[in-house]
């Protein structure tokens, strides 16, 4: 393994600078400006340990502007795929009313004060859904649903004694 200069690799970075911010104006999103430093700083690590491995870099500028490019890109799908999740769980949310546990009205604020993935799971069970059907609905492993349950279970439970011993000492 070869040790790089810091003053060799600096005049590197100058060198290449501006085609890598070039690339990430060119790619990322404008709603990820926020991230244009780790970008940079992804492409120069990648730069880095192949300068390390290696001891070159063929066409230097062509090479980090593919990497700044890439982890641009790489960052868009990734705030697309969170942005879609957000936009469902808000869909989700709003579906979720107080009506919808009217055969349940003592657990509906129990209900409310556990965390929202367990509500969701919750929520599909009380509508009558099989663990399975959960699993498909919600996309997530039997497992997965199973401890959701126990654990949403067990938050509704705490939650309910408190409102009992609460109850006890009024009256």
């Amino acid at each position: 393994m070869k040790v790089i200069n810091p003053s060799e690799f600096q005049e590197f970075v100058s060198q290449t600078k501006a085609a890598v911010l070039a690339a990430i104006r060119d790619t990322l999103s404008p709603n990820l400006s926020h991230m244009i430093d780790d970008v940079v700083q992804e492409t120069y690590i990648q730069a880095y340990q192949k300068l390390v491995k290696s001891h070159t870099i063929n066409n230097s500028v062509n090479y980090l502007y593919t990497i700044a490019k890439n982890e641009s890109m790489r960052l868009n799908k990734k705030e697309k795929r969170l942005s879609k999740l957000a936009a469902q769980y808000a869909d989700y949310q709003a579906q979720i009313q107080a009506d919808d546990f009217e055969d349940t009205p003592a657990l509906f604020p129990a209900l409310q004060t556990i965390s929202p993935a367990y509500q969701q799971v919750i929520h599909l069970l009380i509508k009558g859904l099989s663990l399975k059907e959960i699993s498909k609905t919600l996309n997530l492993k039997m497992g997965t649903v199973k401890s959701k349950i126990h654990r949403a279970k067990s938050q509704i439970k705490e939650v309910l004694k408190e409102e009992y011993h609460e109850f006890q000492r009024k009256y």
